[in-house]
Parts: structure tokens; C-alpha cells; sequence
């Protein structure tokens, strides 16, 4: 197993352009039938931090989600959540790309106006994270208030067939 892992190099290649080797210090190497296995060892006990929250977990995508009436007790558990995975993953030489990370609130249409301040931003390491209506995850995408209408016209774009 050291052998895999010893004097391994990669190059970047950009249209005709190939770079010269560099070093790999870290990680497996790109496209290898053991990386993703030994990234799944590696990044299983993420779920010992998700305490408190649910969560979807495929690959190296994450989802946490929790619930509650009041926005600013919900902005709280998702900004305390995540301060513990930014520990974890700084143990773990990880980094969580913020420009990546993306937050919604879900509710129902009726609610807007009952205890959802909808101005609400949740803040990681001085940074706002985006907060987005609609979102796509794993081909599906999600709307805040779960009426799958973005889904439904994204569907039928591709399901029929363009007028000319």
C-alpha cells in the first residue's frame, strides 16, 4: 500500500498545454479504481460531527439540514454546525470552499409572513454564504418551498423535443 502512495507525480493539461510534473504530497491520485474507496475511509467519520442535524452524505457531497419555526435559532445550529465541521476537516488537511456552499430555507408558501425572517444569512469565517431559492442536488432540483416546479420545467425542457 506505501508503494501506491510513494513518488507519485501529476501534470496539469489545458487544451495542448501539459505542464510539468509536480510532487503529489497529498490525496490519491485522479481517476484510480482505490481513490475513491480510500476517500470513503478517510471521510466516513464526518458523520461522527454531524451530530445534532440530518443529513445526505454521496461521495464527497454533503447536505445538512435542520428544522424549527424560528429563523434565527435555525441560522444558529446551521453556523454552530458549521464551525465543527470546519474543525474537523482542518484536522483532516480539508478545506470547505464557502464559494461552494450554498443555504435555503424551506417553508410553505402560506408561512412566509410567521416567524421566517427570510432576510436571514448565515456567516462562516467572516464570509456570508449565499443563500439560494433553488438549488440543484443529484440531477434533482429543489425550490424552498418543495412545490418541484423549477424540477418540473427543467424536465420537460429536456423531455421535449426543441421547435425550430
Amino acid at each position: 500500500m506505501t508503494d501506491y502512495f510513494i513518488n507519485r507525480s501529476f501534470c496539469i493539461k489545458l487544451g495542448d498545454f501539459i505542464s510539468s510534473k509536480y510532487e503529489l504530497r497529498r490525496g490519491t491520485p485522479q481517476g484510480s479504481v482505490l481513490s475513491p474507496i480510500l476517500f470513503a475511509l478517510y471521510y466516513n467519520d464526518v458523520l461522527s460531527v454531524l451530530t445534532e442535524v440530518k443529513f445526505v452524505l454521496f461521495a464527497d457531497d454533503l447536505v445538512f439540514y435542520t428544522g424549527g419555526s424560528n429563523t434565527s435559532e435555525i441560522i444558529q445550529k446551521l453556523e454552530v454546525k458549521l464551525f465543527d465541521l470546519n474543525n474537523w476537516f482542518k484536522v483532516r488537511k480539508l478545506t470547505i470552499n464557502a464559494e461552494k456552499t450554498k443555504f435555503m430555507l424551506f417553508h410553505k408558501t402560506s408561512e412566509r409572513n410567521l416567524n421566517l425572517n427570510l432576510s436571514s444569512s448565515v456567516q462562516f469565517e467572516n464570509t456570508t454564504i449565499e443563500r439560494v431559492n433553488k438549488f440543484k442536488y443529484l440531477g434533482i432540483w429543489l425550490d424552498c418551498s418543495l412545490a418541484f416546479d423549477e424540477h418540473w420545467e427543467h424536465a420537460i425542457e429536456f423531455a421535449l423535443p426543441s421547435v425550430v
